[in-house]
């Protein structure tokens, strides 16, 4: 065997790269404020332990601690118990801001929905319509130029029309 080489035979127990998933998940109990709670780090060492006993460990994390032992199989797992505890820890505490943040994102839905209610109820009934918006500037240009020409037009008829009754 090549020395520095990680060979399949070195583990412990077999464990399928391509197919894991965890033995057992940490409890996540809901509390009274919707928060949720994590289980005591004696249920996580428990998890972690677990996980080591019933031979199904993370195989990344299980790799990880058995390049900082340097293959001792005792070390190993300690090392593998500490660094899922770790990692279970860290799981919580980014459930726990999401959670959070999830809170913090319903609360601002419920006022910013209560203060549109109060401002549609605050409008007076014409005000509700909104005015159209003008979308083609050249457009509109056009139309105002439309309607001075026929201004123009009109006012013209109206002077020829005075000039005429008056010249009589």
């Amino acid at each position: 065997m090549t020395p520095g080489i990680l060979e399949a035979s070195q583990f412990p127990f077999q464990v399928d790269l391509f197919s894991y998933q965890a033995a057992v998940e940490p409890l996540l109990i809901a509390d009274r404020r919707g928060l949720r709670v994590c289980a005591s780090d004696e249920e996580l060492y428990e998890i972690a332990a677990r996980e080591v006993a019933t031979r199904t460990p993370i195989p990344g994390l299980w790799a990880k601690a058995f390049v900082d032992t340097n293959g001792d199989e005792k070390a190993t797992m300690i090392a593998y118990i500490r660094l899922r505890v770790t990692q279970l820890q860290d799981e919580y505490r980014q459930t726990q801001r999401e959670a959070k943040r999830e809170i913090k994102q319903r609360q601002f839905e419920v006022r910013l929905a209560g203060i549109e209610k109060q401002y549609a109820e605050s409008r007076p009934y014409w005000r509700k319509f909104k005015l159209r918006e003008v979308r083609d500037p050249l457009g509109a240009f056009m139309q105002v130029i439309f309607w001075l020409f026929l201004a123009l037009v009109i006012a013209g008829g109206v002077i020829a029309v005075l000039a005429a009754l008056l010249g009589k």
